[in-house]
């Protein structure tokens, strides 16, 4: 979970020149709005970090059966928001 949301936050913060200390889950639907991502992959990136949160903070441990689709998802949306960013 921890590798997962540190990818997804440390690419926010890259790609939108914010300091990894300011990123949240808040902050990066805002940037993604401004940036007029569509609300699919706002959608999709808002619940793999709630669910990697929930793994971090609630003391779950890997290997729910969700983990791969997660997984799969996260990289899905860095894909996407690499594309339609790069434009």
């Amino acid at each position: 979970y921890d590798e997962l949301l540190k990818a997804c936050s440390g690419y926010i913060a890259d790609k939108f020149s914010v300091p990894l200390a300011d990123v949240s889950k808040h902050r990066i639907l805002q940037l993604l709005q401004e940036k007029a991502v569509p609300p699919p992959i706002q959608l999709d990136l808002a619940k793999v970090w709630a669910y990697c949160e929930e793994g971090l903070f609630s003391g779950v441990t890997a290997g729910r059966p969700e983990d791969d689709t997660i997984y799969e998802t996260g990289v899905k949306v860095l894909s996407e928001l690499e594309n339609l960013l790069v434009k």
